[in-house]
């Protein structure tokens, strides 16, 4: 069984990170051997990915859940065609003010 992702990411995240693609291929790759080595039999593979319209640093991390559900209406126009949906930011306001990555949250169908 293979998993698609459409991946999101704010502008922030962009701008900090050298280069998006070798990071989502990055992620990929890990997310796949781990479920390698628990012996489920899933694959994921990044369907593509877009910036997010939303500034989520500006928010609380619930506040940005909240505004990413709402970005596209229905769930189903979220995930463009893919089983997943991830936001990828890099910070949020109510966390501490060191540089962090997240993938924040993901949607299923």
């Amino acid at each position: 069984v293979t998993v698609y992702i459409k991946f999101y990411y704010t502008q922030m995240f962009y701008d900090s990170t050298d280069d998006v693609n070798g990071f989502l291929d990055k992620l990929i790759s890990q997310l796949n051997q781990l479920l390698k080595e628990k012996d489920i039999p899933m694959r994921a593979q990044g369907l593509c990915s877009e910036e997010a319209n939303l500034l989520a640093e500006n928010m609380t991390a619930t506040e940005a859940l909240k505004e990413f559900k709402r970005m596209k209406g229905p769930v189903t126009a979220l995930h463009g065609g893919a089983d997943l949906s991830i936001l990828l930011v890099h910070s949020f306001r109510d966390e501490a003010s060191s540089r962090v990555w997240s993938i924040y949250h993901v949607f299923a169908k």
